[in-house]
């Protein structure tokens, strides 16, 4: 949307955005643990511009988010992932601060009522003592935590607020995004039925052995048991090369607007229509099991083509290790109509917000740039 968008926030801010994450990730992965060198207290998990996360903090939500059936070995990826999730919040807080932002004490006592009210409005003390006891945290640890969360949720909405407009020509645009549904005809053959097809032709002979052997004198181990490993790579070459020929005859034809069927009769695949799905979306098989069609939603093919392709007419081929794709739209509903009144309020809401959170990022960066983050659970034992 960002690279079509009339708004320069919203164009800038989706470059920016990846530049952004890239930073992010960065920030959390790659600072050295120097807390040893610093002589800090071994309780402290890290530091982020000096202040500290605890261990028992990191304990806390490790027990909060532990999965009964996660893998042992992966402990101490779960933990630093846990940990960078807590860094993040801690740097959303620390910048919450620096803007100014705030909120009052009758707020956040406001809030936890809300959470353990009961249906008639009555606050449920017990159900509050009993999530307290199983996250092991005293009532001031659970009143910062609301707090925190607050003061970021604050920020997001005053961000929001600086400015953020967006114009009737995007309210549409998004509007035509949102209701569009989409449909595509793929024909597709498989690595082994395209194998059964070449029938004889992908017989290896003993002279064929030889002779890739000659060439390939240095890759020798043992000539007896070798034969059958040159045998195999002369069979995988004879399948790719049957593969380009494939490919290369139906470019050539979507080259010349050549048609779907046309194409699907090169392939000699299985003809088959796709679920609807909305710009953005997955591709997928028709039917509420119908698996993902990844080779085709994330090849350049289909972001390239689909657009621009007219229904009946054969895109490029894609190819896999799998088989061989082929696709062409059966539908393409999309009116750029300017929503009800009902609805934009609601459309223009939702760009509000991609737009704020482009600004945020933006304004964001050179706050976590310049983060000071030390990091200290290496030595943790696993839990």
């Amino acid at each position: 949307m960002y690279k079509t968008s009339k708004a320069p926030i919203v164009r800038i801010g989706g470059y920016i955005i990846m530049g952004f994450l890239t930073v992010v990730i960065v920030i959390s992965f790659g600072m050295p643990d120097f807390m040893s060198r610093l002589n800090v207290n071994q309780n402290v998990a890290a530091l982020v511009n000096g202040e500290q996360i605890t261990k028992l903090e990191l304990s806390r939500y490790m027990r909060r988010y532990k999965d009964n059936d996660a893998d042992p070995s992966k402990i101490d990826a779960k933990r630093a992932d846990v940990l960078n999730a807590i860094i993040r919040k801690r740097l959303q807080v620390q910048y919450s601060n620096k803007l100014g932002v705030s909120v009052t004490d009758e707020n956040v006592a406001a809030t936890i009522r809300r959470i353990f009210s009961d249906e008639s409005g009555k606050f449920n003390e017990y159900a509050f003592k009993r999530t307290l006891e199983a996250q092991m945290m005293s009532m001031t640890s659970f009143y910062s935590e609301v707090h925190d969360e607050l003061v970021v949720s604050e920020t997001t909405k005053l961000l929001s607020n600086c400015g953020v407009g967006v114009s009737p020509e995007e309210v549409v645009f998004q509007n035509a995004v949102n209701n569009a549904h989409f449909q595509i005809r793929f024909a597709f053959i498989s690595t082994d039925d395209l194998k059964k097809r070449l029938g004889t032709s992908l017989i290896v002979s003993d002279k064929e052995i030889d002779d890739e052997m000659m060439k390939n004198k240095k890759d020798i181990k043992d000539p007896a048991t070798d034969r059958e490993r040159f045998k195999n790579t002369i069979l995988e070459h004879k399948i790719d090369a049957a593969k380009k020929s494939i490919v290369a005859s139906i470019d050539e034809l979507s080259a010349k607007d050549g048609s779907f069927d046309a194409a699907a009769a090169l392939l000699g695949g299985k003809v088959s229509l796709s679920d609807t799905f909305k710009p953005g979306e997955p591709i997928r098989e028709p039917g509420k099991d119908g698996r993902t069609i990844y080779a085709i939603s994330e090849s350049d093919v289909f972001r390239n083509e689909f657009s621009a392709l007219k229904p009946g007419m054969t895109s490029k081929a894609i190819s896999n290790h799998d088989g061989v794709y082929i696709f062409t739209p059966a539908r393409k509903d999309i009116t750029f109509d300017a929503p009800k009144d009902a609805d934009r309020e609601k459309v223009a809401g939702q760009l509000k917000g991609e737009v704020a959170y482009y600004v945020e990022s933006v304004v964001f960066r050179p706050f976590f740039e310049k983060a000071k983050i030390v990091r200290n659970i290496k030595e943790e034992a696993a839990e």
